[in-house]
């Protein structure tokens, strides 16, 4: 009897705490033959990108990411019309000029200076300046987009906040969005607690969570996959 209980105990710990999903399953059980449109802010070398376009039909995507480095890589790599690459950062804000750190690993490259957690992998390459804009600001009111992603190092809370015209209209199906529990950057918050109300607020819920990363037994981060309720 009380090994049944601790099977049936472990078995429903095993399924709340699986760590991963297969994202290209989830992503064609979800849009099925439907062609998508989909936003990739903090693009970084379009590896997001990639992922969609190996398993959905792309009508458009947007594809925005702060290094003129990447940026350029980008533009020679994915050089379909059915693509359109931005030089800029995402935030709440418009902003022409901003302070830019680059790092060796370049998807911690962010619009903040990092703490010391990566330790050799945060080395800094350079400071460069750029260009900031609001989602609401910047696309077509009138886009519907079937999925945002959001990976902006320190500003996935301002992002979502630069694009309240397009959630208040209900102009997103899908969002994901890193979530972090350690503070990474300065000048910055841990602030998974109010990206969670933030969604909730706007009428999202919690779909889907990949990609988990530990460090010491400690989660460090996650994405989350959140939707449009219906």
């Amino acid at each position: 009897m009380f090994l049944n209980f601790f099977q049936k105990l472990d078995d429903v710990i095993s399924y709340l705490f699986d760590n991963s999903i297969n994202e290209k399953k989830f992503l064609k059980s979800y849009f099925s033959n439907k062609k998508i449109t989909f936003l990739d802010i903090g693009a970084n070398v379009g590896s997001y990108t990639d992922l969609l376009n190996s398993t959905l039909q792309i009508k458009k995507g947007f594809l925005f990411e702060p290094s003129l480095t990447v940026y350029k890589e980008l533009t020679k790599r994915l050089n379909s019309k059915k693509f359109l690459i931005y030089n800029l950062a995402i935030s709440n804000k418009n902003k022409k000029k901003h302070i830019f750190y680059e790092y060796k690993l370049s998807s911690q490259s962010s619009l903040y200076k990092q703490n010391k957690f990566f330790n050799s992998l945060i080395d800094l390459k350079k400071k460069s300046y750029v260009e900031i804009k609001k989602i609401d600001d910047f696309l077509d009111r009138n886009i519907f987009i079937d999925i945002c992603k959001i990976d902006t190092q320190g500003e996935d809370l301002n992002v979502l906040k630069g694009m309240t015209y397009f959630l208040n209209k209900k102009l997103i199906k899908l969002i994901k969005i890193e979530i972090t529990f350690f503070k990474f950057y300065k000048n910055t918050k841990i602030d998974y607690v109010d990206i969670i109300n933030f969604m909730e607020k706007y009428n999202y819920r919690l779909l889907s969570i990949s990609k988990i990363k530990f460090k010491n037994d400690k989660i460090m981060f996650l994405d989350a996959y959140f939707e449009l309720k219906k």
